[in-house]
């Protein structure tokens, strides 16, 4: 996730200038979730709805949601008193959703004291017992940014010779036990945290088997379409980029929410600005969206913004399911022709005043991002984002097709585009999103 980080730590920890996947590898050999013996593109939230909302939530798609904890180690009967009481309430709804629990902001505690230990062990364990066994249960949100969490800790620790390994790794290893109490109550069950820095995504690879990468890229200082936007698909890529080959997976977290107590720099997305937040990451691979976080957005933001892009993802999420077939489509756009979208901050945490945000040259991203999905024998996704600020001309070569039709239609807006010699020609708004579905046949 994007924000400010101080010179010394960037020069301290770096990793050297990253790949950036591009369309035709980033999502190849990433695996969707599986939820009941049955694979499922992840669309949900942090935090459930409420009770008057349960069923349009459901309606847009949701089928998610991540479960929270406001009790500390040492309330034990307090904390799986509350965590029966929300699931009670989740279940009511009936709503087959899956459950995805989070510990709440203590199990990094250990790290800084060993001796705490145990007490986060217990913690956990408790939070196991009363939801390994559950049908609903998909994973645990372990960690939500352990990096920003614990950076400061470790630079000390180093600077004074008692840790003598970077940040990834001394968190890989500091974290481990988490990861593996979960592996042995809950085999079934996914480890799935929220890493912040994406340059932390490779080191911190034994911590999850699915990472929750997020970024809130829309600022009051910035007017509507203007902003940084386009860090998610970097971001992404990042994230994909970890896990590629692995047999692990990454789902995305963007911001949803129109109420941010106690801090005025971020704003809630527009309806056009959410709509690229959550299809972008799905061009580098993303097998979900997870928002965070639906209790700090109001029951009218829901209704105009939030439950409309949801329902938008979820009709086509069956071709996200589907076949990668990246190689029947090529772009004249594939190139990074604006200078913002291949200079991007080297590290990236939330944390506020420590400093300059300091950018690096990258590889870059392309003008616009796509991805190309076979849903069955004769029906194909070309899903396409434009990164840019700027409106730009696209123009996508269907050269892997021997049967094409006269025209598509983009499955968001129903507007009709032909095409002729192979070719489909747009003019994408800045940071449109397209789902061109073609009836076609493959060579």
């Amino acid at each position: 996730m994007l924000a400010t980080m101080t010179s010394a730590a960037i020069a301290m920890m770096s990793l050297g200038i990253p790949h950036v996947a591009s369309a035709s590898d980033a999502p190849s050999a990433i695996p969707p979730l599986q939820f009941k013996g049955e694979p499922i593109f992840v669309l949900g939230t942090y935090d459930a709805p409420r009770d008057e909302d349960a069923h349009e939530w459901a309606a847009a798609g949701g089928n998610a949601f991540i479960i929270g904890s406001t009790h500390p180690p040492t309330e034990t009967e307090a904390f799986k008193e509350q965590l029966k009481e929300r699931i009670a309430r989740v279940d009511a709804w009936e709503l087959d959703a899956a459950y995805i629990y989070f510990p709440g902001h203590v199990l990094n505690d250990a790290a800084r004291d060993p001796a705490l230990l145990p007490k986060m062990q217990a913690h956990l364990k408790t939070l196991l017992d009363v939801t390994a066994d559950h049908p609903q249960t998909l994973g645990y949100w372990t960690y939500d940014e352990p990096e920003n969490q614990l950076h400061r800790f470790h630079k000390e620790q180093r600077e004074k010779g008692n840790i003598n390994i970077g940040l990834g790794p001394w968190l890989a290893e500091e974290l481990a036990w988490s990861y593996e109490m979960i592996k042995e109550l809950a085999p079934e069950a996914y480890v799935m945290p929220t890493i912040a820095w994406w340059n932390m995504y490779e080191d911190t690879e034994p911590l999850y088997d699915v990472n929750v990468p997020n970024e809130y890229p829309t600022y009051f200082k910035d007017e509507p379409l203007t902003g940084p936007l386009y860090n998610v698909v970097y971001d992404a890529s990042k994230a994909a980029e970890a896990v590629r080959g692995t047999g692990k997976s990454f789902v995305y977290m963007p911001g949803i929410c129109d109420n941010w107590p106690g801090d005025d720099r971020w704003r809630a997305p527009t309806r056009l600005e959410m709509r690229y937040l959550y299809f972008a990451p799905v061009t580098q691979g993303a097998q979900g969206i997870l928002g965070w976080r639906l209790g700090r957005a109001s029951l009218e933001y829901r209704r105009a913004v939030i439950y409309p892009t949801m329902r938008e993802v979820d009709a086509l999420a069956p071709w996200f399911l589907g076949e990668v077939r990246d190689e029947l489509v090529t772009s004249n756009r594939s190139a990074s022709t604006a200078e913002y979208l291949r200079e991007f901050p080297e590290r990236i945490q939330t944390v506020v005043n420590e400093g300059r945000l300091e950018h690096v040259p990258v590889e870059g991203i392309p003008d616009v991002s796509y991805i190309v999905r076979q849903k069955d024998e004769t029906s194909y996704l070309l899903l396409a984002v434009n990164n840019r600020k700027e409106p730009v001309e696209v123009t996508f070569t269907l050269s892997g097709f021997e049967v094409l039709p006269d025209a598509v239609y983009d499955r968001i807006s129903w507007r009709r585009y032909e095409v002729h010699q192979q070719k489909i020609h747009d003019e994408m708004e800045p940071f449109a999103v397209r789902a061109y579905v073609l009836n076609a046949r493959a060579r």
